[in-house]
């Protein structure tokens, strides 16, 4: 986690990335004047993963399964803001047949990602719906063991990596206030998380580009402005001295 914010505070050569990373900090500073609610919650989520490698065509799926904590808060005009924490792991395996040999793969990863986010919340009967984009830098520990079941004796190679990545996407969410401003939902996110690797002379990538999560959370405080719109429609009783001063 350390690692990811020293990364994440490193100058940049890449300005587009600064630029936005900037505008969504300073519009969080708004909240005194804009601010309507918070809301922190957590998720519980798996997402699809793929390993490929360049010389093949296949992609294998990966099993993993996340969790993660987002604090979010709604803004005027149904503008969010939120800053978020997500961790993954995969822990699987799967055969390859490849240049005539049977080889076995075990595979283990661990990505920790934190993000910022803007969005829209818009209410619908009993459901709130928010998108947003996010922005994130992201920590990912991949290690591979892979074995040739063709060899006798069987020959094993083992290669371990880290590296740090940076990564945009966007975010949907549908959540129902339940009682006493409990929250639950669901939340799907689609992502550009594409970890790149090297193995001597191979090429791979692993690809992380979806999320599904069920969501838990609370909401609290509420808007501190006073209502600036016009007076509720009703009897007006300037006129009738009997209902102004309870005389009759």
């Amino acid at each position: 986690m350390k690692n990811i914010i020293i990364d994440l505070i490193k100058p940049r050569k890449d300005i587009k990335f600064i630029l936005n990373l900037v505008f969504i900090l300073l519009f969080s500073l708004f909240e005194n004047t804009l601010f309507a609610e918070d809301r922190l919650w957590i998720e519980f989520g798996r997402e699809g993963a793929k390993y490929y490698e360049s010389d093949d065509v296949n992609d294998d799926y990966l099993h993993n399964h996340g969790r993660g904590l987002f604090y979010s808060q709604k803004h005027g005009w149904g503008i969010t803001t939120g800053l978020g924490y997500y961790e993954l792991s995969i822990d699987d395996s799967f055969n390859r047949w490849f240049n005539n040999h049977d080889n076995k793969y075990y595979i283990n990863n661990y990505n920790q990602s934190i993000y910022v986010g803007l969005g829209l919340e818009i209410k619908l009967f009993i459901f709130n719906l928010i998108g947003q984009r996010v922005l994130g830098v992201s920590q990912n520990k991949f290690s591979m063991e892979y074995s040739s079941l063709s060899d006798t004796p069987r020959t094993v190679y083992y290669s371990e990596t880290t590296k740090n990545h940076y990564f945009t996407g966007s975010e949907f969410f549908l959540i129902i206030r339940a009682e006493d401003n409990w929250l639950v939902g669901g939340k799907v996110g689609l992502y550009d998380r594409n970890i790149h690797l090297q193995f001597g002379q191979t090429r791979a990538s692993l690809r992380m580009p979806r999320t599904f999560s069920v969501i838990f959370g609370k909401k609290w405080g509420t808007s501190s402005k006073k209502s600036s719109g016009p007076v509720p429609s009703g009897k007006r009783n300037t006129n009738n001295p009997c209902l102004l001063f309870g005389a009759c």
